[in-house]
């Protein structure tokens, strides 16, 4: 079985979303480059970009404690740039695991990307 998941990059100003497809689980890494997703937001922090968003709408099942570990140590790598890792579009499910286990005071959860675009000081772009 293929442990792979997909991460596309769009820039938005200053700042970059990743829109993540597929499971976000132990031993899964990026398809193109075999980074785990904490590894990948390394590579965009180095490239310039300190204002990061992971968009889950792609997400398949809900992430085992080591997903939920590398949506820690993705946020682990912006704080000491003074930034929080902003997740759009979280399943239900998993916002709710995010909250019982008290990790929503690590991330700035939002609902849309309207809601991103707004964070990152860019207009939305028209549908």
């Amino acid at each position: 079985m293929e442990r792979t998941f997909t991460l596309v990059q769009q820039q938005l100003g200053s700042g970059t979303i990743l829109y993540l497809d597929g499971p976000l689980r132990l031993g899964h890494r990026e398809a193109a480059t075999g980074q785990p997703l904490s590894t990948a937001v390394r590579s965009v922090i180095a490239a310039g970009s300190l204002q990061i968003a992971i968009d889950l709408r792609g997400l398949v099942k809900t992430p085992d404690s080591s997903g939920l570990g590398e949506l820690v140590a993705a946020q682990s790598a912006l704080r000491p740039h003074g930034e929080t890792l902003i997740l759009v579009n979280v399943p239900p499910k998993l916002r709710r695991l995010i909250g019982t286990m008290g990790l929503d005071v690590l991330f700035r959860i939002v609902d849309t990307e309207v809601e991103v675009c707004s964070l990152f000081g860019v207009e939305p772009e028209a549908d």
